[in-house]
């Protein structure tokens, strides 16, 4: 017979570890380990960093992507100058809101000034209010989730104007600010995975410029975000098929280690990756995604329009009539030719008399 005790100690297990109420949640991270022990089998090819800087160390963990520490308020010139530099457009604030509390970043608060020296003067401030993180689909955002806007004014040299009298050359740059808090130590969700990759991806020039992903020590919480944003990238492009998941995410996250470290991502999060695509898939299939790549084509009901993935542009499809094509950019894999099923001038004309 079960005591108050055991059950109460029960409850309390299945209360602090999920897992214990889903076995299929086992089985998960039962592959993710797989995965990551793949994973750091591969060969690593990144460079160790130097820790003799007091300075965030900026690591390129993609075409696009980058990867730090949160910057403090004495890395502003510094950090200006990699904005320039990396033509950074986006950055994703990672940190938890004791985190924040515990570390004041450059970016907190609504205005940051740094002068380096005789070189740099750096000017970050906001600019209007903040705005909710939109939702993926129906749903809303993350409560605690919101997007702003930073300008950047730089200005090279003395602020003052020179002995010539001309003031010094100065540059502006608008940044979006996305703060997600995650915090460390916590297993990366799944949902803050895709709001945040899915309204990267649907920002106007998403693909131009770097976005910077900071967490607090600019480890894992960073690295798996940037990861994310490179599989929903890669899914946009029709370069995941649903039975490769497990090799599309080490793929992903062994290009974001060869910038990094090597033993950068853990167990959890390469489960977090794994979920976060088959999650992108639902959400595909539901119709969530549209305006994100060229990967999904709608067809209207009874439009008589069919789309055949094809390496080679087709001149007639199986009943020998003939088609008009139109190419669609479908990323490295291929194009689409899309069949009518009208026929050509010549054919209707013949059929008319």
């Amino acid at each position: 017979m079960t005591t108050i005790f055991q059950r109460a100690t029960s409850a309390l297990h299945l209360f602090t570890h999920p897992d214990a109420r889903n076995p299929d949640a086992k089985k998960d991270q039962a592959r993710a380990a797989e995965l990551k022990a793949t994973l750091d089998q591969l060969c690593w090819h990144g460079q160790p960093q130097s820790s003799s800087s007091s300075r965030a160390v900026l690591h390129k963990t993609g075409p696009n992507t980058l990867v730090m520490a949160t910057p403090s308020k004495k890395d502003a010139a510094a950090f200006a100058q990699d904005c320039v530099t990396h033509d950074i457009r986006r950055v994703v604030d990672l940190r938890s809101a004791l985190e924040k509390r515990g570390q004041e970043g450059l970016l907190d608060g609504n205005r940051s000034v740094a002068q380096g020296g005789h070189q740099h003067h750096a000017v970050f401030e906001h600019l209007g209010t903040q705005a909710p993180m939109p939702g993926v689909g129906s749903k809303p955002g993350s409560n605690d989730a919101h997007v702003r806007q930073v300008e950047l004014r730089l200005t090279r040299g003395e602020t003052g104007p020179g002995v010539d009298g001309e003031a010094p050359p100065k540059q502006r740059k608008r940044l979006a600010l996305i703060h997600m808090p995650v915090g460390d130590g916590h297993t990366v969700s799944v949902n803050r995975l895709l709001e945040a990759s899915a309204h990267l991806a649907r920002m106007d020039g998403a693909r131009e410029g770097a976005t910077v992903f900071q967490c607090k020590d600019g480890e894992h919480v960073a690295a798996t975000f940037a990861a994310a944003s490179g599989l929903l990238h890669s899914f946009a492009q029709g370069r995941i098929e649903a039975n490769k998941v497990d090799q599309a995410v080490l793929l992903q996250c062994k290009q974001v280690r060869n910038g990094h470290r090597a033993n950068v991502f853990r167990v959890e999060d390469i489960a977090s990756l794994t979920k976060f695509v088959h999650a992108v898939f639902e959400a595909d299939r539901r119709g969530e995604l549209d305006g994100i790549g060229s990967r999904r084509v709608t067809l209207a009901p009874g439009a008589g329009v069919r789309y055949v993935l094809k390496k080679d542009p087709v001149k007639s499809d199986k009943d020998g009539r003939l088609a008009k094509a139109e190419r669609l950019p479908m990323g490295e894999s291929g194009w689409v030719s899309r069949f009518t099923d009208a026929q050509t001038d010549s054919q209707d004309k013949s059929s008319k008399r």
